[in-house]
């Protein structure tokens, strides 16, 4: 068997400016002389791809190497009171108290989404 042709393709997961994912693909082909190595083309045409992807690209990719995916600030959106109160009924650590949940008894006992995480926080915490 006599090798003539060698070709090689990466894809590589990226992150565009909005903090969308997309696949990118490159590839290159090469032709192999007579006493080359198809190994060592082939690993060589992976350097290139990296290289030129490196070379090429302004938006972040996963690639070892390049920087971090950026932190995309979101504006948090107000919470519903139940929401509030669920989150606040979740955050207690004790019966008792100003900040305890059985403060929290009687708002709790107006909705049922409230009503419910208060009784299964109740129960945890009388175990």
């Amino acid at each position: 068997m006599q090798l003539t042709k060698i070709s090689r393709s990466k894809s590589f997961e990226m992150v565009n400016e909005f903090g969308l994912k997309y696949w990118d693909k490159l590839g290159i082909e090469a032709d192999l002389g007579e006493n080359e190595n198809p190994k060592e083309c082939y690993q060589l045409l992976g350097q290139l791809i990296d290289e030129t992807h490196k070379e090429n690209t302004s938006e972040i990719s996963f690639v070892a190497g390049n920087p971090p995916v950026p932190v995309v600030q979101v504006e948090r959106l107000k919470m519903s009171p139940e929401e509030e109160l669920i989150q606040n009924i979740n955050s207690c650590t004790t019966l008792e108290g100003e900040h305890g949940l059985l403060s929290y008894r009687i708002p709790a006992s107006l909705n049922p989404a409230t009503k419910s995480a208060y009784d299964l926080k109740l129960m945890l915490l009388k175990k």
